[in-house]
C-alpha cells in the first residue's frame, strides 16, 4: 500500500510537532520548578481510597522537594509537602515546613500556617511554641473558635487551668459545636 504525499506530509508534521512537545516538555521537567510542583498536585489528587497512599505521598513529597531545590524560596511546595508530611505523622518536617513557608508567604497566607504550625507544635508537645503562635494569629481573626480551643488545649496541657478556661469559654461563645469537642476541659 502506498501512501499518498498529502497524507505522508501530514504524518511526518504530526509526528514532528509530537517529538517536538515531548522534547520541549522534557526541559521543561528539567529546568522549572513549577512543573513538580504541579505533578504533585496531580499525583495528590488521585491518592484518596489508594491502598498505596504513603508511597504516592512519598513520591509527591519528592516532587516538592525538587520543585524547592529549583526554587528554595517557593512558598507554595513548602506548605503543601508540609501537609504531606502532616499526613504520613512526619511532625517534625511538617514543622520545617510550615516555619520556611512562613518565611516565603505573603502576609494573608502567614496566618493560617502560623495556625497550622500552632497544631503541629501542639502535636509535638511544644504547648508554648504553639500559644505563641496562637497568640499571632488571634488578633487578626478573633472571631475563630478553633483558634481559642486550640489555645485553651495548651494552657491545660502546661497546667494553667484559669487561662484555659477562659479561651474555652470565649471559643464556646463564638460556636457552640466546641462543648461537643470537649475531651479534658473542665470549665465550669
Amino acid at each position: 500500500m502506498k501512501l499518498q504525499p498529502k497524507l505522508t506530509i501530514n504524518l511526518c508534521l504530526l509526528l514532528f510537532l509530537i517529538t517536538s512537545t515531548i522534547a520541549v516538555y522534557g526541559q521543561r521537567k528539567k529546568k522549572d520548578a513549577n512543573y513538580y510542583f504541579n505533578e504533585a498536585l496531580i499525583r495528590e489528587k488521585v491518592s484518596p481510597g489508594n491502598p498505596y497512599v504513603d508511597s504516592i505521598f512519598r513520591s509527591c513529597i519528592k516532587l516538592y522537594s525538587k520543585a524547592i531545590k529549583l526554587n528554595p524560596r517557593f512558598c507554595g511546595a513548602y506548605a503543601n509537602r508540609a501537609w504531606l508530611y502532616s499526613e504520613l505523622k512526619d511532625y517534625k518536617n511538617e514543622l520545617y515546613d510550615l516555619t520556611q513557608a512562613i518565611r516565603y508567604c505573603a502576609p494573608a497566607e502567614k496566618l493560617m500556617l502560623r495556625e497550622l504550625r500552632a497544631g503541629t507544635y501542639y502535636r509535638l508537645g511544644q504547648y508554648k511554641n504553639s500559644i505563641r503562635d496562637y497568640n499571632q494569629t488571634i488578633p487578626f481573626d478573633k472571631n475563630q473558635a478553633n483558634l481559642y480551643s486550640g489555645r485553651a488545649m495548651c494552657y491545660w496541657k502546661l497546667g494553667e487551668k484559669d487561662k484555659a478556661c477562659i479561651d474555652y469559654k470565649k471559643a464556646l461563645g463564638l460556636d457552640p459545636k466546641v462543648a461537643e469537642d470537649k475531651e479534658f476541659l473542665d470549665c465550669n
